[in-house]
């Protein structure tokens, strides 16, 4: 049965989905000044002078959307009735009455207070204790909203909860982990949250005293708990702690507040984020200055949507690696040894040759006249700074690429590697996937990238800056006029008129993948009630998006058609609220992959190297195979090198190399990288899928180097290696020497 944290989640979030916001700040005179987070909407009883007129208005009456919820709360409530029994009806039925009327009276919430676990360590329960109130002014209503609530409370299963229900002054308050007698409210409004310099601040920050949906929260404070919590935790977990707010700059962060409205007949968010100058840690790299916007003259007039964003991603990596270092030294050096390594196999610096080669500036977008409507036309435009440089690096990782794919062979049978055409007079690189080609080139100092190479083509093409450009969309200038003219790290334009085509295409596709699983005829219903495109076209208008940065922190602004409306964009648009971190996500996946493929390529030679080491000694001893790999150290078969790998951080020892063959063999044996599976005499007892050799660290490693009987080498997925070796050698990894645990007993990198 469902506890019912979970019933009020899902009413809280079933609301939020469905609730048109009003006006003022509802309830937020009642809760008190200490809130650390406020979030309050006035119901669509009363939804205020924005809502008559909106889009929203039109589409919720006119599109079959309530049809389509009516549908669905009836097949919920038929699947209550036949699969979870008379309790499980009462929970579903209070939770509808309680999610009914959250969405049409005035709200609030508010989280009061954390405390760490009462007995610190010797605590039951790990986790804090968040003391907080809902509060619902349902007028009328009230005596139906608290039968409902109780019937929650009744059937709660999480006695480690306090729930409690109260009225007060006509409102409901469901009280979350108060001393009994408690509501948590404040009788006086000078004493609110609403009254609040700090709060009122936030909300002049984002250009709004009477937002139609607010939340709120004071981030410094709940730092402050987080601190706290740590000193319960003894010292060294406190230092830990601190440190890693220090790092990542966090320590500077204030307060965060988001709000939403109408303007006109459209429906605006703004958000602000408090972080003021100088700022460091990860919030430095909110400092990267605005995008150039004449890189937006570089997308072509048909395209249907586009985004610009600046950052500089050997910035990212230099910032990365700064708070590595302050928050914990070995991983620090951990990632400056795999960027040297990197740079030793892979032939030129990641972030000197690589990273800084790529200019600040990028353009994201979608052209349905390269490859139809939807993401599949989308390319990323960037203006080098380095383009020959840029070149060179690129080349030589896509050389290690086809080498890593060809070593595979069979095992990718969808994949060759990359090959390059000529299309137009333009050299595309380009890798054939089943479904897309991921294909890129360098044309007139500047980086493309695409989903086809037709659309690396094309986008070249249309960088003739005589070519009409999205700028001249006769709706790009006024949906930009409705945000704040200010210089921003991230823009975005969406015509939705022209991608909601293809974006219903693939929700109907959704919703009939979800019909067809579904084992009754109920969700068939929910999904067939989707509303038709014609019903929701005549009220769509463009998407604009912008985030900028100024002394206090980050700001956030959008105009949307109505709440929502985002799931009608192309699926390769940034849909939710853009930060610098998101351009992060983009680039760290392939710094990452350089580096995993760079050690993925030593520990693969290394493992062939040892093997023809075993097949030389073999040769030399009447097929007769070694006892131990040492055995080939000590012949003199194969150097010491190949025993380590890049990943484990083993280090071989300047005295250790400079010793007799006999030494080096005792080092192989107690610290070698290595595990050679015992039991095999002779060549004879080896086929081609006998595993050999493995990798003998796993920690922190996605692949393992995996040695057969026929002298291959391939690198396999943690759980498919283990599966492959057990299965060869009939013990477990561990049983043969393999320390694969999560903390390897035997560091290698402290081996002497």
């Amino acid at each position: 049965m469902q506890n019912i944290t979970h019933t009020l989640t899902i009413s809280l979030c079933l609301t939020l989905a469905l609730v048109c916001p009003t006006h003022a700040q509802p309830l937020a005179d009642r809760l008190p000044a200490s809130s650390l987070v406020y979030i309050g909407w006035a119901g669509v009883d009363d939804m205020g002078p924005g809502y008559k007129g909106s889009r929203f208005e039109a589409i919720l009456e006119t599109s079959g959307i309530k049809d389509m919820v009516a549908i669905g709360i009836d097949t919920a409530r038929q699947n209550m009735a036949q699969n979870q029994g008379d309790d499980g009806q009462r929970e579903f039925e209070a939770g509808l009455r309680v999610a009914a009327l959250t969405w049409r009276k005035p709200f609030a919430y508010a989280l009061l207070d954390i405390q760490p676990p009462a007995d610190g360590n010797n605590a039951a329960s790990d986790e804090p204790t968040m003391t907080s109130v809902c509060v619902w002014n349902a007028g009328d209503e009230s005596d139906i909203l608290i039968n409902a609530l109780q019937t929650l409370v009744d059937l709660n299963d999480e006695p480690q909860t306090h729930l409690a229900i109260v009225r007060e002054q006509g409102l409901v308050v469901l009280t979350i982990n108060l001393p009994e007698g408690q509501t948590g409210l404040t009788a006086d409004v000078k004493n609110s949250i609403m009254q609040t310099a700090r709060f009122k601040d936030a909300l002049k920050t984002v250009g709004s005293d009477s937002p139609s949906l607010v939340a709120y929260s004071d981030a410094s404070v709940i730092l402050g708990k987080a601190r706290m919590f740590a000193l319960t935790r003894g010292p060294e977990e406190s230092e830990k702690v601190n440190r890693t707010i220090t790092a990542l700059g966090m320590d500077t962060v204030g307060r965060a507040v988001y709000v939403g409205q109408f303007a006109g007949r459209e429906w605006a968010t703004r958000a602000w984020l408090e972080a003021p100058a100088p700022r460091k840690g990860l919030l430095a790299l909110l400092d990267q200055g605005p995008a150039d916007p004449n890189i937006l003259k570089e997308t072509p007039r048909t395209a249907d949507w586009a985004a610009t964003m600046r950052i500089d991603p050997a910035t990212v990596l230099q910032t990365i690696q700064k708070i590595a270092d302050e928050i914990d030294e070995n991983d620090g050096k951990e990632m400056r040894e795999g960027l040297t390594q990197a740079k030793e196999e892979l032939g030129f610096d990641i972030e000197k040759d690589l990273l800084a080669s790529f200019g600040q500036n990028w353009l994201l977008f979608g052209d349905p006249s390269v490859a139809g409507p939807g993401g599949l036309g989308m390319c990323v435009v960037n203006p080098a700074r380095n383009d020959d440089k840029l070149m060179d690096c690129l080349l030589k990782l896509e050389a290690l690429l086809n080498k890593n794919m060809a070593d595979d062979g069979p095992r990718n049978p969808m994949s060759r590697g990359f090959t390059t055409v000529n299309l137009s007079g333009v050299e595309v690189h380009t890798m054939s996937l089943f479904i897309v080609s991921p294909s890129w080139a360098m044309h007139n100092n500047r980086f493309y990238l695409g989903l086809f190479p037709q659309a690396v083509t094309s986008a070249t093409i249309f960088a003739d800056p005589n070519q009409p450009s999205i700028l001249d969309h006769p709706d790009y200038a006024p949906t930009v006029a409705r945000l704040t003219d200010t210089p921003a790290t991230y823009n975005l334009f969406v015509d939705l008129k022209l991608t909601a085509p293809q974006s219903y295409q693939m929700l109907m596709m959704l919703s009939n993948m979800i019909a067809s699983a579904a084992p009754d005829a109920g969700v068939q219903k929910i999904m067939a009630a989707l509303p038709p495109l014609g019903k929701i076209m005549p009220h769509l208008s463009p998407i604009g998006q912008k985030l900028y940065v100024d002394g206090t922190g980050c700001h956030y602004e959008s105009i949307n058609p109505f709440p929502g409306a985002n799931i009608l964009a192309p699926n390769a648009t940034i849909n939710s609220m853009p930060t610098t971190a998101m351009a992060v996500g983009i680039l760290l996946p392939a710094m990452g992959a350089a580096r995993q493929a760079a050690r993925q390529t030593v520990a693969a030679n290394n493992a062939r190297q040892i093997i023809m080491g075993v097949i030389l000694y073999a040769t030399d001893f009447e097929d007769k195979l070694p006892e131990s790999l040492s055995r080939i150290v000590e012949g003199g078969y194969i150097t010491i090198d190949p025993f380590t790998t890049p990943a484990d951080g083993n280090k071989i020892p300047q005295d250790v190399r400079n010793a007799p063959l006999p030494e080096q063999a005792k080092w192989v044996e107690a610290h070698g990288s290595f595990v050679m599976v015992p039991g095999y005499k002779t060549m004879n007892d080896l086929k081609g899928d006998t595993v050999l050799i493995f990798e003998k660290y796993a920690q922190r490693k996605r692949t393992i180097a995996v040695g057969f009987g026929d002298g291959h080498v391939e690198q396999l997925e943690k759980d498919e290696a283990r599966r492959v070796i057990e299965a060869s050698a009939g013990k477990t990894v561990e049983q043969l020497g393999g320390v694969w645990g999560e903390q390897d007993p035997d560091q290698p990198a402290s081996a002497p």
